[in-house]
């Protein structure tokens, strides 16, 4: 009974069932706390700062600059999503990574710009009452609208119909979503379940709650009954909504698509499948990887060549065939950190591997080694961000031993990745440890951005600058 011109799939999520009251919270949170961040900059740190570089005067260049910062801060880590406003808790952690974020880029400004100063005390005391100014913000954000005006919220009624996993999931999102304003009223199911009885009785039910949407939970029903069901919805101004009652194989991020009037649901959603997402990224990865070749590469080469020639016998560069995208071959490059050996197309390198030179191990603790990577990207066979390449012999070994381990293939391997900002990087002892990669991997291609690859790039520089223990 659901064709497309008469019923809708909705995938059910706080995003899309809230959106016109997410969107206000979004707007009024986003201009009282940058007004926040504003008076405090100009009241707290700028009150008894010299020595500023500031071109433009009247310290604009620095307050742009550190607006810049906040709404980069704040887009990488996804400040206003719905989750995130939902638990109070949650929205002060969220607060707490954006604003060490803004933090992090204004010391690494500073330290860029060196006719800049900043005394340390005022800078740490500018936080932390830009810090205890966003949390009573949050906090108090939160009470006006659970507490003080419920209204705000744009309360609707809703009813599932039927029982079950799936009836109980949409009961227990109704009663934790209250930034939504949804109203949970209850389960309905008729004592007749004949079209016209239950209907009837639904109909009672409704008009006694005010309903304004009604969930399908059943799997039993009749078409003729759903019919009658769908068509009385129409009639009286409530939405009818399908919930799909396939938790226990679906991903979180199944999607939904019509190939005519016949709805097709894919297991996971993958963005980079989208060309225009392939185009973003693919323009980043060129424009990252030239402003690297051309600023970086010259003299880095040049040092860190002629140290590796004098480590040990052997070509400046390791060449090694790896898989990529589709489980494709591709020679990866890499600075030669190891003595020529037979087992480096076998063998993993493991911690005080005698292998590994003195100039080797420094490259590998700094992630160096990989610099020559940024050619492979500019030749197509890599990302910037991406899950890493593995030899063959392992994609081989582990595709057969860890589930789902050939899914990070769906996309470009990259130089750094979320599993390796994760920890989960050098020799993998154990499957438990590899499979946490994977799964690391496969959660980066199905919730890719290109703000996340640039907080992926940050976090991967900051782990350069202060080591990595898992990094051999």
């Amino acid at each position: 009974p659901f064709s497309q011109g008469t019923f809708r799939f909705e995938k059910l999520s706080s995003v899309q069932m809230g959106k016109r009251n997410h969107f206000y919270s979004q707007i009024v949170l986003f201009v009282i706390e940058t007004i926040i961040l504003n008076v405090v900059l100009k009241r707290v740190l700028f009150s008894d700062v010299h020595g500023i570089y500031d071109p433009f005067g009247y310290d604009t260049s620095i307050m742009f600059f550190f607006n810049v910062a906040w709404v980069s801060s704040l887009l990488i880590n996804r400040t206003y999503k719905q989750t995130n406003l939902e638990v109070t808790q949650k929205s002060i952690i969220s607060i707490l990574k954006t604003l060490g974020l803004q933090m992090f880029m204004t010391l690494a400004f500073v330290v860029f710009i060196k006719n800049f100063y900043f005394p340390k005390a005022l800078l740490y005391q500018t936080y932390m009452i830009l810090l205890g100014s966003l949390i009573l913000v949050r906090v108090l954000f939160r009470a006006w609208i659970e507490y003080v005006n419920p209204n705000f919220r744009g309360s609707r009624n809703v009813v599932v119909l039927g029982g079950g996993p799936t009836a109980a999931n949409l009961k227990g999102f109704f009663e934790t979503q209250k930034l939504v304003g949804y109203q949970f009223k209850g389960f309905f199911s008729a004592q007749k379940e004949d079209p016209e009885s239950y209907v009837n009785q639904l109909k009672a039910f409704c008009s006694q709650n005010q309903i304004h949407e009604i969930y399908y939970a059943h799997s039993n029903l009749s078409q003729e009954l759903i019919r009658k069901i769908v068509d009385y919805a129409d009639n009286n101004l409530i939405r009818f909504k399908y919930a799909l009652n396939y938790q226990s194989y679906l991903s979180k991020n199944a999607e939904l698509e019509f190939c005519n009037s016949t709805p097709v649901l894919t297991y996971r959603k993958e963005p980079l499948e989208y060309l225009s997402n392939q185009l973003i990224k693919r323009a980043f990865d060129i424009v990252f990887s030239l402003a690297m070749c051309l600023l970086v590469f010259p003299w880095l080469f040049l040092i860190i060549g002629i140290a590796v020639k004098l480590s040990s016998k052997g070509p400046i560069f390791f060449v090694q065939s790896r898989s990529g995208k589709d489980n494709k071959e591709f020679p990866c490059l890499k600075f030669r950190t190891m003595t020529v050996n037979r087992d480096s197309d076998s063998k993993q390198a493991t911690k005080g591997d005698a292998r590994i030179t003195k100039v080797g191990a420094f490259l590998r603790k700094t992630s160096l080694d990989e610099m020559p990577q940024f050619i492979n990207v500019l030749l197509g066979h890599m990302s910037v961000v991406g899950p890493r390449p593995h030899m063959l012999k392992h994609t081989e070994d582990y595709g057969r031993m860890i589930n789902k381990f050939m899914v990070r293939h769906l996309v470009k391997p990259g130089i750094t990745g979320y599993a390796q900002v994760a920890g989960y990087r050098g020799n993998t002892e154990t499957p438990e440890l590899m499979e946490a990669r994977v799964r690391h991997d496969v959660k980066y291609l199905e919730n890719w951005t290109i703000w996340f690859d640039m907080k992926l790039i940050i976090l991967t520089a900051y782990n350069m600058v202060k080591g990595e223990e898992n990094a051999y």
